[in-house]
């Protein structure tokens, strides 16, 4: 058996060497089974479903994962409290900064998308069912190929909000992101 105590050297690179590392820059995200609406807002802006999906992860500059707890309640039986289980929550939003391309498709394809949701001509909320979609976050090895376990299946995902950007005269010249802020159901480990 290992000597426990303070960090070894040998150990870490034994493990390091056994279970390897997750990089933060090898990923893939994947809108699934495209809702109506989606189909129409990428329609509205001039291109197709697929040429969206391709776009929207390619341009990814960073994403966050969702996240998942358990809400709990303090219990006193009698003299000491406990936590007790009550509901899974799936909390948090997922937010994804995009680089803009220079049509800014994606811009108009997402704000055309959450437009889609309430449309301020009617003033109706249209079905769930008509905006949202799943999507798959999947975590790639070294190879870029999934291995094991590493990805999330992401339940009817849809925009919450389409952020701002800032033009600003700095030398050398940034590209511009757009931050955009999903809500989704629930999610999977697959």
């Amino acid at each position: 058996m290992a000597e426990l105590g303070p960090i070894n050297i040998k150990r870490f690179t034994g493990s390091l060497g056994k279970f390897g590392t997750q990089r933060s820059d090898r990923y893939r995200f994947e809108f699934v089974n495209p809702s109506p609406n989606l189909q129409a807002a990428c329609s509205a802006a001039g291109w197709s479903v697929r040429d969206f999906i391709e776009e929207f992860d390619n341009r990814i500059q960073s994403i966050n994962t969702p996240s998942q707890t358990v809400a709990t309640n303090a219990i006193k039986v009698s003299g000491i409290d406990y936590e007790h289980p009550y509901q899974m929550n799936y909390e948090g939003d997922l937010t994804v900064n995009l680089l803009l391309d220079r049509d800014s498709l994606l811009r108009k394809t997402m704000t055309n998308w959450l437009n889609g949701i309430y449309p301020t001509r009617t003033g109706l909320y249209t079905y769930r069912t008509d905006y949202v979609c799943d999507a798959f976050l999947d975590i790639l090895d070294t190879k870029g190929e999934i291995n094991g376990q590493n990805s999330f299946f992401i339940r009817e995902i849809f925009p919450k909000s389409v952020g701002s950007f800032n033009f600003e005269a700095t030398s050398p010249p940034s590209l511009v992101q757009l931050p955009v802020t999903f809500s989704f159901k629930e999610f999977f480990l697959r």
